[in-house]
């Protein structure tokens, strides 16, 4: 019995030792667990409505300047094709009365179509110891011309000339049986000066020789009786013919 009792003394006194030795140190208490619920607010910003912007109204065109009318117009001369009518003077004759007539037809390069007749009369009395003589000349002529600017400085121009032609010349001296008639065709050139007044005016100073010319003259020598002779003559012909004319074009 004493030894039993013995070893339970032993043991309590180990027992007691063991305890009194030092153990691990102890865990720190974990955390505390937050048991509380968060609830997250979003705030949403109110809505604006985006300012109205108001239209503009379109930019309003402005006004030209207002120009001067201008009182000169565009050009000196017609535009295009234009038809003019004219009177004038075939030299020499008197200035009281227009002896020559055309008519032109224009086109828009300036080259010009030109159909024209002349009558010139011209009567000369004579008186020699109280006998009066008349004398009788009459002059037909029928002719077309083509024109050509071939210099133009502002409102003149300066034309060359194509002409073919027939003329009568009729010379009836005082008498009985004694009239002469030249007919003549021809065929010539000349040169010509022109100044334009506006669109619708030009003045015209003209000059033409021939080239080629065929004349027959004709003379009565007595009642039924006469003499004819002919004449081609080629080449360059002073025999100028100047004439002056004013045309109006449509």
């Amino acid at each position: 019995m004493r030894c039993r009792s013995l070893v339970l003394a032993l043991t309590a006194g180990f027992g007691g030792l063991a305890s009194a030795q030092p153990g691990p140190p102890p865990q720190p208490p974990p955390p505390p667990v937050d048991t509380t619920t968060t609830t997250m607010t979003t705030t949403t910003p109110p809505v604006t409505a985006p300012p109205v912007v108001q239209p503009q109204p379109p930019p309003q065109p402005q006004p030209m300047p207002m120009q001067p009318a201008s009182t000169e117009p565009s050009s000196a001369r017609p535009e295009g094709m234009a038809l003019a009518l004219g009177l004038g003077y075939q030299l020499p004759t008197s200035l009281e009365t227009p002896n020559i007539t055309s008519m032109r037809l224009r086109l828009s390069s300036g080259f010009t179509i030109e159909p024209a007749f002349a009558i010139a009369n011209e009567s000369t009395t004579t008186e020699m110891m109280g006998v009066e003589a008349n004398d009788k000349h009459t002059i037909f002529s029928l002719f077309a011309l083509g024109r050509l600017p071939l210099i133009s400085r502002g409102k003149a121009d300066f034309e060359g000339l194509a002409r073919l032609g027939f003329s009568n010349d009729k010379d009836n001296p005082d008498g009985d049986f004694n009239t002469t008639t030249i007919n003549r065709f021809a065929v010539g050139w000349g040169m010509a000066v022109g100044w334009w007044f506006s669109p619708h005016w030009q003045f015209t100073m003209n000059v033409t020789n021939d080239l080629i010319a065929y004349s027959s003259t004709k003379k009565q020598t007595g009642p039924g009786v006469s003499t004819t002779t002919s004449t081609t003559e080629i080449g360059l012909i002073f025999t100028p013919q100047v004439f002056m004319m004013l045309h109006l074009y449509n």
